[in-house]
Formats: C-alpha cells, structure tokens, sequence
C-alpha cells in the first residue's frame, strides 16, 4: 500500500533513478557479493545464516548490538556443543540462553522455538557441515527455496535472503521481498501488488534487466540505498 503523501513515478523514471544510484554503488556491491560468496568457505556457515535469519527477524538493532560485543564467536556450532558434543540437549539450553541476548523481544516468542527446533535438526543431521552438503547438492532454484521453507519460520522472502547472504549461485536471479523493497514497489505505477510474491518479484527481475544485473545486485541496491530511492521519488 502505497504510503499517504507520497509521490508515483513511472516504471520508467523509477529505473533511471536506480541507475543513477548504481553508477556509484557497483564497487560496494561487487565487494559486498564477494565477501559473501567466502562465508560459504567457513566451517559452519549453515548453522551461522539460520542465526543470523532467525535474530534478525524483526530488526537488525539487537544481533547488531550483540556482534559488537563479540557475541558471534558464542553461537558458532562448535562453541554451542562444547566439550560433549553428543549432548545435544545441554547445548540447546546454552543456545536458548544466549538467545535473550540477540533476539528481537518482540518476535522472541516464536523465534525461539524456531531456533532451537532449527538446532536440534541441525544436530540430528550431523551438524552444519552436513547441512551445508545437503543446501550445495541442489541444482535448482525452486527445489532449494522449498527445502529451506521446511524449517520453521522461513518463509518466501527469508529463505531467499538467506542464500543472498551467502550469494548462493542459484538464487541470484531472485529478490528477498522485505518491507522496504515492497515499499519502494508501493509507489512505482504498474507494479503488480504484493500478493502473490512471485509476481511483484518476476517484475522486479525485469526491471533488473533493463539494468543490466541480476536479482541479487537490484534487492542488495533497493535494501542498501532505500532512503536514497524513496528520497529521488518524492
């Protein structure tokens, strides 16, 4: 819905403002692609994206504040199951106290479950290195965004993010439709509506098109440069 007050601009005019903003913004979002793609060569970096999703739901502000006081190296896999990595049980109840510590209170409710639920399926499994075998054997998009969609919690938008964050190869053609890119959408004429996903995101790849990049680089620049944008519209 778009929001009361704000200017329409033409599909047109809203990709000559993109294009304006990535003339400058190409660099940072290369090296932002770049260090992604080397999460995927860390030990354990499964379990860490499922962190960061999960803690992240409902705003950045608290996992940010946790990182800054060294809180990632707390919650790595191998720091969770301590010396008994058999015990999968202690160790979930080292996770759910940690928990409080970065996790949106308002979502914590649901997002604790989901969490530990997460964990113990994690471990059931072998761990993340297991995990990660499984995530890399897909070979298709859709096949993938399912498969993550089973865990709880994750849903369209997240099971996308999370493969952006590590800039998985088969899904840089997708958008992670958050409130800000919908928002931006919200007040481009002709763009389709939010419901169903796939529609506003199957416009979003053309307008990526007519950019030259792919999925991945337009959510990254929508997401990176939303007041930029929002400010050109208005």
């Amino acid at each position: 819905m778009r929001e009361k007050g704000m200017t329409m601009v033409s599909e047109a005019a809203f990709i000559e403002i993109l294009r304006d903003m990535l003339d400058g913004d190409r660099a940072r979002l290369t090296a932002q692609f770049e260090a992604g793609a080397r999460l995927r060569e860390r030990d354990g970096w499964a379990w860490d994206v499922f962190v960061q999703s999960y803690a992240t739901n409902g705003g950045v502000r608290v996992w940010n504040g946790f990182l800054a006081e060294g809180g990632a190296a707390l919650v790595r896999w191998d720091a969770l199951l301590g010396e008994d990595p058999a015990n999968v049980e202690a160790a979930a109840v080292r996770l759910e106290a940690l928990s409080h510590r970065f996790l949106t209170p308002r979502w914590a409710d649901r997002t604790r479950p989901a969490l530990l639920t997460t964990f113990r399926r994690f471990h059931a499994v072998g761990g993340p290195d297991r995990m990660a075998r499984t995530w890399n054997g897909y070979d298709q998009p859709d096949t993938l965004l399912r498969w993550l969609k089973t865990f709880p919690m994750i849903g369209d938008k997240y099971a996308r993010n999370m493969c952006m964050d590590v800039s998985h190869p088969l899904i840089l053609d997708h958008i992670a439709l958050d409130h800000r890119i919908h928002a931006l959408c919200d007040l481009v004429e002709g763009a389709p509506p939010r419901i169903p996903y796939r529609r506003r995101e199957g416009w979003l790849r053309g307008v990526a098109g007519a950019l030259g990049i792919n999925g991945w680089y337009l959510d990254r620049l929508l997401f990176g440069r939303f007041e930029e944008i929002r400010a050109a519209i208005s």
